[in-house]
């Protein structure tokens, strides 16, 4: 009988390397879920000992007069700010809540398509590296448009990667429904369409969809979405296209000249953003990636059995590309925000994962190089969430944190002399003070903008003081260490007198000048 055994032939089973990898990958994914709850409990706690941003607090007025669109942007951010304080009331915590659960959302994606591309190892260093970026990290407790932005391009790629190979339309519907409610809360993320339309021009096997309804879907999603944007703008003369123009300097006011300084500053502030020595691992891994994929011989960067790792990388690469040459070409003439770049980023980190793990040998000096930068990222990044110990006033620089510190200073000195002198509404220069001051001051008052025939931001678009303050006679202005705007509020009030000069302090350091004006006997109702 023994021998009967020992003789038998022996089954193969050909499913168990595909468990081995299923119970690998749950361990990876477990990891990464590991990972993405503790920095999930971390970030709530720490959004709670920072003040708000000026953006934050401007949002959070928008979620005030909920519209359709927004004189800048979409409607996605004041919807989710007015979702989050319906939950948690007009709070830090209320404003933030999404931010922080938007930016695990992102990080759990990010891990899944960097899974479906390569693997889950992939997926996982790639969530590793997010976390040390201190972009992301910031970008992870401020409710501003990125973390929307980030959450929607994210699952608008896991999505497309999913329809890809599919020639049924449907499928390709969520991925244009991805990109088109990112676009309603950040207009960038049409760079994501452009992405996918030059992955299926340079992809082969993937031509066809520019020549079946399957593409052209996903385009015809994106763009529905886009509606409320459409109609909005339509009854307000185009006014977001021309800011969108005028914030590129691509008016017809504006003239495109050379300034080799400008797209100095744009990669120096690229460089810091994402850390140095990481961003530039990144751009390296990207570039050699590219290169790979139009050299004659791409065996490198293909995978050993069925599955051609060409695609993934190409897929990768026009996610990655798009935005940062459009940007440097603007930054040409005037340099463009850091953030802006953010979500082609999101691509870059699978890149140098990928290249990481599959591309470099292990204990090469390259891929030591590349883990020390990542060493020194995470370093940037811990520290920037504490950096009352770094000493950057005396060489000179801005406290990065300084944008959230003690704002509610300034609203309790605001709301003091509010009731000394009686002033019956508030008037600020800029809308980041007077959002700051709705925000902290107490009794979260209307604040006013001086009124001007010009639109420049959305409280143009809301009532001024003329209209709701007619019978009402004093107010406080407040500004900067600026004067009171004599075409507006000198012609409006007969009495103009400054009471108030003042430093914000943080830790014994100010941080802010603010003058506070008296403005008296308001007599626009009447002429």
């Amino acid at each position: 009988m023994n021998d009967t055994l020992n003789s038998s032939p022996r089954v193969s089973l050909p499913l168990w390397p595909a468990v081995l990898a299923w119970i690998q990958s749950c361990r990876w994914r477990q990891a990464a879920l590991i990972l993405i709850s503790a920095l999930t409990l971390f970030r709530f706690w720490y959004s709670g000992t920072l003040d708000l941003v000026a953006d934050e607090a401007y949002y959070w007025l928008w979620a005030k007069n909920l519209d359709i669109c927004y004189y800048s942007k979409g409607p996605g951010v004041a919807w989710t700010i007015w979702l989050g304080t319906w939950l948690w009331g007009d709070t830090v915590l209320g404003i933030r809540f999404f931010a922080v659960l938007l930016s695990a959302g992102t990080g759990y994606m990010l891990f899944r398509l960097g899974r479906s591309l390569f693997d889950a190892r992939t997926g996982f260093l790639a969530l590793v590296l997010a976390a040390c970026l201190p972009l992301y990290a910031v970008g992870s407790v401020l409710m501003t448009i990125d973390p929307l932005s980030l959450f929607c391009w994210t699952l608008a790629a896991y999505a497309f990667r999913q329809a890809m190979d599919s020639d049924n339309p449907i499928h390709w519907i969520l991925p244009g429904l991805w990109i088109g409610l990112g676009m309603l809360c950040k207009y960038t993320n049409i760079a994501e369409l452009i992405s996918f339309f030059l992955f299926c021009l340079w992809s082969s096997p993937h031509r066809r969809h520019l020549q079946q309804f399957t593409f052209w879907t996903m385009t015809g999603t994106c763009f529905l979405s886009l509606l409320p944007t459409l109609i909005w703008n339509a009854r307000h003369d185009w006014i977001t296209v021309q800011h969108l123009l005028e914030r590129g300097k691509l008016s017809s006011d504006d003239t495109f000249t050379f300034k080799f300084n400008e797209l100095t500053q744009f990669f120096s502030e690229q460089a810091l953003v994402y850390s140095p020595l990481l961003w530039i691992s990144m751009l390296g891994a990207a570039f050699y990636v590219l290169k790979q994929l139009l050299s004659s011989n791409r065996s490198s960067l293909d995978a050993s059995g069925n599955t051609d790792r060409s695609t993934a990388w190409k897929l990768l690469v026009c996610l990655f590309f798009p935005l940062p040459i459009f940007y440097s070409l603007l930054s040409i003439n005037e340099a463009g925000e850091a953030n802006w770049t953010a979500p082609a980023y999101l691509a870059g980190l699978i890149i140098l994962a990928a290249f990481l793990l599959h591309h470099t040998s292990s204990g090469s000096k390259l891929r030591k190089a590349i883990w020390c930068a990542a060493a020194l990222a995470a370093l940037q990044t811990i520290a920037l969430h504490q950096t009352s110990w770094i000493p950057f006033h005396k060489a000179g620089i801005q406290d990065p944190l300084d944008r959230v510190r003690s704002h509610h200073q300034l609203a309790d000195t605001v709301a003091k002399l509010q009731q000394e002198y009686g002033a019956n509404f508030i008037v600020a220069r800029h809308y980041q003070t007077a959002s700051l001051i709705a925000f902290y001051h107490p009794d979260h008052p209307l604040v006013y903008m001086p009124e001007s025939e010009r639109i420049e931001n959305q409280f143009s678009f809301w009532p001024g003081y003329s209209e709701l303050m007619k019978n009402e006679r004093s107010a406080l202005f407040v500004c900067r260490n600026e004067e009171v705007p004599r075409d507006s509020l000198y012609r409006e009030f007969s009495k103009v007198r400054l009471i108030k000069e003042f430093d914000t302090i943080f830790n014994g350091r100010p941080l802010q000048r603010y003058r506070i004006f008296l403005l008296e006997n308001y007599h626009a109702g009447d002429l």
